[in-house]
Parts: structure tokens; C-alpha cells; sequence
């Protein structure tokens, strides 16, 4: 699915737009990818395993997300450079599993804490609400304080942990934190 781009005032001044990511940006998106994971084990993603992602593969992703009537990958643009996205998409091709999503914001060191997240969260929200989603999932690692505490803010619940369910290339264990944000009210 496609949107419309918009300007965000970020609580710092800047401003930045949120608009859809066109397939012709996967390098931008890899470029991206490589400044968020690089040597952060917060994430679920080793830096090298960024490296080995192919050009093509990212571009097939956003072509997917494009041509979906219920998904869509935003990118948050500052300078012409993609500094952050977000991704909305379903959990399963399944018609009993349609009402679910999944939810992945991601953004660069340097923009963190400016409400970025928060915008992202809101027009995450509205996106949903548009095409029928009831429910977003997503999982924090337990060392990511700042991602569960945005999760939180908006009324995701920790449902469960995954004991050891990430191992970083330092052989580390993480457990993996699954979020569920009800979107039609319903209360656990």
C-alpha cells in the first residue's frame, strides 16, 4: 500500500517526512539497516546478517508491501536520507489470522528520543484502523529498555518471554519479550 508523504516536527525542531518506501530505495534501506544494527545487540539482527542481505531481496520486500491492500513500509526521510521506517504487515495469509499484524519501527542513534517513535506509533495506529487490523504483535528484546518502554506508553502488554531466545555473536543470551497492543479495546 502506498501513503501520501508527510512532514513530522520532531520535539527537537527538525523536521522530517514519513512517506511509502519505493523499491528503487533498497539501497538506502540496507544503508539504514546497516547504521541501526551496527554493533547494537539489542536487536534481533547480527550486523553481519545485514551485510549478507541482497539488494534485490530488500527490493522484493517493499514491492511486496506495495502492492498489499493491508501492509505498507514507511520511511522517515531527513536530507533525502531514510533515517528510520516502519513496517505494518500481516501476520499470516491465513483469513482466521487477518485480524493480526505485526509492527516494526526502527530508527537511527541520532534521531532517538525526539518523539519520532511516538508519531510512528500514532500513524501505525490510524494505518490499522483503516484496514481492519485488530490487533499489532511485536517483539522487544529485554535489553531494548527504550523500544519497551514506547511499547508500554502505547498500550502494548507483555504477553510472554522467550527464555535465551537470541544469542549475539559474543554468545550472549537475550530473552525475547512478545508485545500485543489490542486495537479494538479488548482487555486481557
Amino acid at each position: 500500500m502506498r501513503m501520501q508523504g508527510r512532514d513530522l516536527n520532531l520535539k527537537n525542531g527538525t523536521v522530517v517526512r514519513v512517506k511509502t518506501v519505493r523499491p528503487s530505495e533498497a539501497g538506502k534501506v540496507l544503508k539504514l539497516m546497516g547504521k541501526i544494527y551496527h554493533k547494537n545487540d539489542t536487536l534481533e539482527l547480527n550486523p553481519n546478517e545485514v551485510e549478507e542481505m541482497k539488494r534485490r531481496n530488500i527490493r522484493k520486500q517493499i514491492k511486496d508491501y506495495e502492492k498489499s491492500k493491508r501492509q505498507i513500509m514507511l520511511g522517515v526521510y531527513f536530507e533525502d536520507e531514510i533515517i528510520g521506517y516502519c513496517i505494518i504487515a500481516r501476520v499470516s495469509e491465513n483469513e482466521k489470522q487477518s485480524h493480526r499484524a505485526t509492527l516494526s519501527i526502527a530508527i537511527t542513534e541520532e534521531f532517538r528520543g525526539a518523539g519520532l517513535g511516538a508519531a510512528l506509533m500514532k500513524l501505525s495506529f490510524d494505518f490499522a484502523g483503516k484496514v481492519a487490523y485488530e490487533q499489532f504483535e511485536t517483539t522487544v528484546l529485554e535489553a531494548n529498555t527504550p523500544a519497551f518502554i514506547l511499547c508500554t506508553e502505547y498500550g502494548f502488554k507483555a504477553m510472554c518471554r522467550f527464555p535465551r531466545a537470541f544469542k549475539s555473536s559474543k554468545g550472549a543470551y537475550q530473552d525475547s519479550i512478545l508485545m500485543i497492543k489490542y486495537l479494538n479495546n479488548y482487555e486481557v
